[in-house]
């Protein structure tokens, strides 16, 4: 028998910054297109979330996780739901929440307050490097976390210095190269800002590829 969809998706653009919807009664379906973070056996990545409901999700994955796979969606740092994969069809999934959760809850959690605005959630990739270019410097970095608007890297040439020029270069292997600004630095790592995000699509398709070029987990 064909398994049914969890849920069915709502038209409508596909954006990350819409306004979170009309909480005055819980909604047995609330249409999101929300960037989340997805947990799996296999790693960290990221999802556009494009509906959900107390008892689950329906999002896109590149690629999506198979059926029965078990996960975990944060909408926000450090607040997971677990949840099983029930149907999958190609970069597309619906997941099935071990609990039921409260849709207003969840909503509050994925946009925050209406005068605040949750950061782009963090992941960090099994493996990915990039060169940074600063001032007159070049240097190879480890990529400790990657989101959609910057990312944190590690160099072992400690050139990165707050005091220096903040305009950077990065040019991440597998990404086109990219500005960026020089937030912080500390110990040899630093935070950088993209002056552009990347799409959904192109740190969705480079996280898998990342976690290919790696090999199995462990």
């Amino acid at each position: 028998m064909t398994q049914r969809p969890l849920m069915r998706e709502a038209a409508g653009p596909d954006r990350d910054d819409l306004p979170p919807p009309d909480l005055r009664s819980e909604p047995r379906l609330c249409t999101l297109f929300r960037t989340g973070k997805l947990l799996t056996t296999e790693g960290e990545t990221i999802c556009r979330v494009r509906n959900i409901s107390a008892n689950g999700f329906m999002a896109d994955a590149f690629p999506a996780p198979a059926v029965g796979a078990q996960v975990a969606l944060e909408l926000c740092e450090g607040r997971s739901q677990a949840a099983t994969v029930v149907w999958a069809q190609a970069d597309r999934f619906g997941a099935r929440f071990a609990a039921p959760r409260s849709v207003p809850e969840m909503i509050t959690e994925a946009f925050g307050s209406p005068n605040h605005r949750h950061r782009a959630l963090r992941v960090m990739p099994r493996s990915g490097f990039a060169t940074i270019v600063h001032g007159d410097h070049v240097a190879r970095a480890s990529i400790v976390n990657i989101s959609q608007t910057g990312l944190q890297v590690f160099a072992f040439e400690r050139f990165l210095s707050a005091a220096t020029q903040r305009d950077v270069r990065i040019e991440i292997d597998g990404l086109d190269p990219t500005e960026g600004i020089l937030c912080w630095v500390r110990h040899g790592a630093a935070g950088i800002q993209f002056m552009r995000p990347l799409s959904f699509e192109a740190l969705a398709h480079w996280l898998w590829a990342t976690s290919l070029a790696a090999g199995p987990a462990a």
